[in-house]
């Protein structure tokens, strides 16, 4: 039986609120502008949304340009429970110092091709943290993206009701 989108992120919190405490439960306070993420944070986010929607997409719309690091802030205070908000905390400085082993280096710091390979990983099958952490990122990471007003146009979605003339 193939695991709920639910279930993936409630494990995807506990995943990497155990990776958290493993690696100590202090959390930066938020950088400069910012609601709930650190300098830090906004860093790996900015680096995960390199490689999710990179420069020359079928949209036309970069991570970059999207601000998904800053939607992702907001929407981690407005929308997202806090406990789940401060996992992903966790989650993501998981990713930031877990990438060290491998590639000798900090996420935010690896090139976008060392990145790449990376999030690779967490699709190998028996990988179960790997594909529910990136399971998470990738659906707060999504949320903040397709709801950009550029992402939005360039997929064609409009508002409202659009009534043909009788």
């Amino acid at each position: 039986m193939r695991p709920t989108r639910r279930q993936l992120l409630i494990g995807g919190a506990v995943a990497s609120t155990a990776l958290g405490l493993t690696m100590g439960v202090y959390l930066r306070k938020p950088a400069a502008g910012r609601r709930i993420l650190s300098e830090g944070e906004i860093d790996v986010v900015r680096a995960l949304a390199e490689v999710m929607f990179p420069v020359g997409n079928p949209l036309g719309v970069d991570g970059l340009q999207a601000e998904v690091a800053e939607r992702v802030d907001i929407l981690l205070e407005e929308t997202v429970d806090p406990m789940m908000a401060m996992s992903f905390r966790y989650l993501l400085r998981g990713i930031e110092w877990g990438s060290v082993g491998l590639s000798g280096s900090r996420f935010s710091r690896c090139t976008v091709s060392q990145r790449q390979s990376l999030m690779a990983r967490w699709e190998v099958p028996g990988s179960w943290v790997g594909r529910t952490c990136g399971t998470s990122v990738k659906a707060v990471l999504g949320m903040a993206y397709f709801n950009h007003p550029q992402v939005l146009e360039a997929v064609g979605w409009r508002l409202g009701c659009r009534l043909g003339s009788a």
